[in-house]
């Protein structure tokens, strides 16, 4: 049986791989030196993964809020070394499956994670649909799983599960294991029992030990389909399986790995991607603002200089015209003190009566009565 708490799972025995551009490590501080749990960058701000992070549930079936810490999701493909300058965006919120449940088996067991800004500029990643689902199930394909989980045993040689033997080496690169995709009759087969609960779960097996382990529940199952990367379901959790030692039972198959289609979370999808468009048309409404804010500031200020121009070139004209006016005002005043000094000078001038001369010294000098200006 599965256990309501079941632990986030990864990759025992996965390969460090970098060919998923989507994959994410999903942290639950700003400051975390590995990923708590992985995630799926579906479009720029949009991280598909799982609701048993936030939310468990005790065991009587009844949901448990866990009280998450705050999230932040580090870039696609990164390598969670400590460095907190790296990229990290902060989750602002949280959308989780309408159908999280609990039966034998978390089912339903998918979330939204959105982000306070762009994380990458990517286009959504095309999706699995019932009819491609029915396609791969027919052909059996091999699917990829990637995520930033443990990789290494908790059991030492020989000692049977659950173990806590050995400490969880949590990778910090995104690992890779591929599981075959079988419906899950053909499972049931393989494993030699029933679990009717996960009818209408995407079911996919791989033999023996090595399976998805703690820390990389919110991984990603996709496939190459059309030479496009398709989306088909988050890793969540497994039935039976090693889970790198911890699992309470293991069948010695394999288990049963399962989750939720894709296509069956539409509606929160929907929810998110309409919050998002919200979201963008708000802040390209501030940016618009802000713009027109700067241009009236810059108007505003570019008319300001044009007045202080107008104004400093007319008190300039004015100031000259005063300097002519005062120039021109001093010049008539120096020619007239000019003139009234030439004005004021006597001059001398002889005057004759027959034989007798007489010179006449005045400012207007006349010669006198009976005499004449020589």
């Amino acid at each position: 049986m599965i256990f309501p708490n079941t632990k986030s799972e990864a990759s025992l025995g996965g390969v460090e791989d970098f060919s998923n551009p989507r994959i994410v490590p999903i942290y639950n501080s700003s400051q975390s030196d590995s990923a708590a749990f992985s995630g799926f960058l579906y479009s720029p701000r949009i991280i598909f993964t799982v609701a048993h992070s936030d939310y468990s549930f005790d065991k009587d079936g009844t949901k448990v809020n866990q009280n998450a810490p705050q999230s932040y999701v580090g870039s696609p493909n990164s390598i969670t070394d400590g460095n907190t300058s790296a990229t990290r965006v902060k989750v602002i919120k949280k959308i989780f499956s309408k159908t999280y449940r609990f039966d034998n088996a978390l089912l339903g067991d998918f979330a939204i994670y959105i982000l306070e800004k762009d994380l990458a500029s990517v286009k959504p990643v095309k999706l699995l649909t019932p009819e491609i689902e029915a396609d791969l199930i027919a052909d059996q394909v091999d699917i990829n799983l990637h995520g930033y989980g443990a990789f290494s045993d908790f059991c030492a040689s020989g000692q049977a599960p659950p173990c806590a033997v050995n400490p969880a080496e949590r990778s910090k690169a995104p690992r890779l294991i591929t599981a075959k995709l079988y419906a899950l009759s053909e499972i049931e087969k393989i494993v030699g029992y029933q679990r009717p609960q996960l009818k209408g779960s995407l079911t996919y097996f791989r033999p023996g030990k090595s399976s998805i382990c703690s820390g990389d529940s919110g991984g990603s199952a996709t496939v190459i389909y059309k030479n496009d990367l398709m989306y088909l379901t988050v890793i969540g959790t497994g039935m039976n399986t090693y889970g790198c030692g911890t699992s309470s039972y293991f069948d010695g198959f394999g288990g049963i790995h399962y989750s939720t289609p894709i296509y069956k979370h539409l509606d929160i999808i929907n929810e998110a991607e309409l919050f998002v468009a919200g979201q963008v048309a708000l802040e390209e409404a501030a940016i618009r603002l802000a713009k027109a804010e700067e241009e009236a500031k810059a108007k505003a200020e570019e008319e300001a200089k044009a007045k202080a121009e107008e104004e400093a070139r007319a008190k300039a004209e004015e100031e000259a015209r005063a300097k002519a006016e005062e120039k021109a005002k001093a010049k008539a005043e120096e020619e007239a003190k000019a003139k009234l000094e030439a004005s004021k000078k006597k001059t001398t001038i002889t005057c004759v009566k027959g034989k007798l001369t007489k010179k006449v010294k005045a400012v207007k000098p006349r010669c006198p009565a009976g005499y004449k200006k020589k």
